[in-house]
């Protein structure tokens, strides 16, 4: 019982956050049958694929909290990189990346050092976020929490699957947006 969890509840979070990711790319275009049909689209191959797709179960809570600051950390440093120093979002996260990417060649037998590349990535997709919707760090550094912990409880789910990091991220923003909000009207 406790696979299927440890399967099930990621796969979900996962799906809702893929699904929140493309309805809001396609809600400006077109009419909400649309999307709700690309929608059941994406979901039907993905339900078929998801018994394929190979599961890893593994518990390192000190890997899983270094791997959630990592993210915080490539979402401050693209934030900051981008806001101070204005080469935009793109080159920003581009730079950040690149940097990171060189990290597991300092020690190839740490393995914290091999997986960070992709946390610092994925945190980089945090801080490409406009000003008009991160107005400050206190939001950059909830959405990269937020974005941490979902790469931390989706690591088993979707690995080598492109778009992973980018929808995380998103979620986590849109999280973060969320609960920003909220607090405010609260």
């Amino acid at each position: 019982m406790k696979a299927t969890i440890t399967r099930i509840l990621p796969f979900s979070l996962l799906a809702v956050v893929h699904a929140l990711f493309i309805s809001a790319i396609f809600m400006d275009r077109t009419t909400i049958h649309t999307v709700l049909c690309i929608l059941f689209i994406i979901l039907f191959f993905t339900i078929l694929a998801h018994p394929k797709l190979p599961i890893f179960h593994r518990k390192a809570l000190i890997t899983d909290l270094s791997t959630a600051a990592l993210v915080v950390l490539g979402a401050v440093l693209t934030y900051s990189i981008q806001l101070y120093w204005s080469p935009g979002p793109v080159l920003a996260a581009a730079m950040v990346g690149t940097i990171a990417s060189f990290l597991p060649s300092i020690n190839k037998k740490s393995r914290l050092l091999q997986l960070s590349p992709a946390a610092i990535y994925c945190g980089c997709f945090v801080g490409m976020s406009h000003k008009s919707i991160a107005a400050d760090y206190v939001f950059i550094i909830v959405a990269g929490i937020l974005s941490g912990l979902v790469l931390v409880m989706t690591r088993n789910v979707f690995q080598g699957v492109s778009g992973k990091l980018g929808s995380i991220a998103f979620g986590g923003v849109s999280l973060a947006a969320f609960v920003m909000y909220m607090l405010i009207e609260w």
